[in-house]
């Protein structure tokens, strides 16, 4: 066995972990699941694909589902949507939510997680397609120019996805909440929730909602 033959097949990189990092992930997921709204700051760098863990892609996509839906996520809606997809058992049921939620990130953080997560999963999808290449490369059969294009058209795909937009555009969030937003506009009397007294305030929020956290300070 040559020099080179032994390093292929000694080589320890192949037997490492894939580039990941689930305290981001499980920090994300907390974040969101604390405040809503940090949903729309990820949700512009992430997909559910861009998580490493199958049960965290899961999550993050019942807490999009939810959101697109114009209901709260939180771990009682969360958990009822993944039982009837399902998915509570494989996502570790809704103990594991309640452990992210106690994970209690800062918020402000969120989109430097997504990006760390994002980051990750474009190395992941560079070493799938390494080695896609290097097996054509291997098996050394058809045109060179053939697999020299396969190459470039490998790469091109991961930058696509590295900067990519958001996979739930926010332009149909809109779209599909826009009768309610017309609704509360054209009505500005029309609270769904309790009024606070302060005009301005209920105008905006539609009064305080049953999944709001009140902090008073």
């Amino acid at each position: 066995m040559s020099n080179n033959e032994s390093q292929i097949t000694k080589d320890p990189s192949l037997y490492h972990l894939p580039p990941q990092n689930i305290e981001a992930e499980e920090s994300i997921l907390s974040s969101i699941l604390i405040d809503n709204s940090t949903l729309l700051d990820v949700m512009e760098i992430l997909s559910p694909e861009d998580f490493y863990r199958s049960s965290h892609q899961n999550i993050f996509a019942g807490i999009a589902e939810l959101f697109s839906k114009n209901e709260p996520a939180d771990l009682v809606t969360l958990t009822n949507l993944l039982r009837e997809k399902n998915q509570l058992e494989e996502i570790g049921g809704a103990a594991y939510l309640a452990q992210i939620i106690d994970t209690a990130p800062l918020a402000v953080n969120a989109q430097h997680y997504a990006r760390i997560v994002h980051d990750k999963a474009a190395l992941r999808r560079m070493i799938e397609k390494a080695n896609a290449i290097s097996q054509r490369c291997f098996k050394d059969q058809g045109d060179v120019d053939e697999i020299i294009d396969f190459a470039e058209s490998a790469i091109f795909e991961i930058a696509r996805k590295k900067d990519k937009q958001s996979f739930y555009p926010l332009s149909k969030i809109i779209e599909e909440n826009i009768d309610t937003l017309e609704e509360r506009q054209g009505n500005k009397a029309l609270l769904t929730g309790v009024p606070t007294g302060f005009t301005l305030f209920d105008n905006l929020t539609s009064g305080l909602q049953k999944s709001d956290l009140i902090i008073i300070a």
